[in-house]
């Protein structure tokens, strides 16, 4: 059977938990701990007591790993591109809020945006970070779905590649975009992926989306790991992978 628990009633996991067939010889759950709303730890109430790393998703991911500097100072460990700034020699930058809890408080501030070099100074540094300019030719933002089957362990991912006019906005949702499926292993690579994989496996990333940018000068950068993907045109459009993954399990 599968068990539900979720901090937000709208999120992509209540949509998988209503359309799944829920006729498993097995227990598990799908107990989300959403990062955007909530304190920093989950608390000790929070999951049921027969949950473990074997039948609950994300049972051993971390809040840490999700934040913006964790993603920065992370990720280039796993083969993807380092934009840590060790100098400021540009004009302009992004600002944005180093986790989700802090882009909630402080509403718009929070939100990637731009900012210029004169005015660093004035940011504070334990609620924001602040990054280069990471671009490509396309505009385009690559979300990767991630799905752990927890009988096999073998990490399962779809690929939703987003485009949209950065000239008009640094910051996506302000922008009209294109959405589409794309072939993985065409647009990212065999060693990218095995390197995505790895990186999930050791942050026990079971569920969730994770975002990239193919720089053109660092490469793939990853630019945020959410594990509670909310409502909105990307779980729309996701939402039957997650059902046919679901129904896989025992």
């Amino acid at each position: 059977m599968l068990f539900h628990k979720a901090c937000h009633p709208y999120g992509l996991d209540t949509q998988i938990y209503h359309c799944c067939n829920n006729k498993f010889k097995n227990d598990y759950y799908l107990y989300i701990w959403d990062y955007c709303d909530k304190s920093e730890v989950i608390t000790p109430d929070f999951f049921h007591v027969k949950c473990n790393i074997d039948n609950t998703w994300n049972y051993g991911l971390k809040f840490e790993d999700t934040t913006k500097e964790n993603i920065v100072k992370d990720s280039p460990n796993y083969g993807f591109g380092n934009y840590n700034i060790t100098e400021y020699t540009n004009e302009s930058y992004i600002v944005k809020a180093i986790s989700h809890i802090y882009a909630k408080e402080t509403k718009k501030d929070g939100e990637c945006h731009l900012i210029n070099k004169k005015d660093i100074g004035k940011i504070d540094t334990t609620k924001f970070i602040i990054q280069p300019i990471l671009t490509n030719n396309k505009g385009e933002e690559l979300n990767i779905f991630v799905f752990k089957n927890l009988n096999t362990k073998e990490l399962h991912l779809c690929s939703i590649m987003i485009s949209h006019d950065v000239n008009k906005n640094i910051n996506r949702k302000y922008n009209k975009c294109n959405y589409k499926f794309c072939d993985l292993l065409a647009v990212f690579g065999i060693e990218n992926i095995n390197n995505f994989k790895k990186y999930c496996k050791n942050i026990n990333f079971d569920y969730g989306r994770i975002e990239l940018i193919n720089d053109i000068t660092r490469g793939w950068c990853v630019i945020d790991i959410n594990n509670s993907p909310g409502g909105g045109p990307l779980t729309e459009m996701i939402v039957d992978f997650y059902k046919s993954q679901f129904n896989s399990l025992k």
